[in-house]
C-alpha cells in the first residue's frame, strides 16, 4: 500500500465526500495512518487492528486482505 500511497489518497479523499458517515470516519482515520507511513520491517499489531477487517484464506496459496475501508488485496503464494 506504501507503494501506491497516491493512488489510496486520492481514493480515500474522495470518500470524504461521501453520503455514508461511516465511509467519511474510515476514509479521515486512513488517510491519517497512511499520510506519513513508509514501509515497516516488521509486524505492527497496532496497525493491523487499525486497518484490518478481516483476512480470507481461499486455499494454501491465496489470501484475501480485506480493510476496513472496503479495499481488498490478493496476496498469492509463489
Amino acid at each position: 500500500m506504501v507503494e501506491n500511497k497516491e493512488h489510496f489518497m486520492a481514493k480515500w479523499k474522495k470518500q470524504l465526500e461521501s453520503d455514508d458517515v461511516l465511509i467519511r470516519i474510515t476514509a479521515k482515520k486512513f488517510i491519517g495512518i497512511f499520510k506519513g507511513t513508509e514501509v515497516i520491517g516488521k509486524f505492527d499489531v497496532d496497525l493491523f487492528f487499525k486497518t484490518v477487517e478481516k483476512i480470507t484464506v481461499s486455499d494454501e496459496r491465496l489470501l484475501i486482505v480485506s480493510l476496513l475501508d472496503g479495499t481488498e488485496i490478493e496476496i498469492v503464494k509463489r
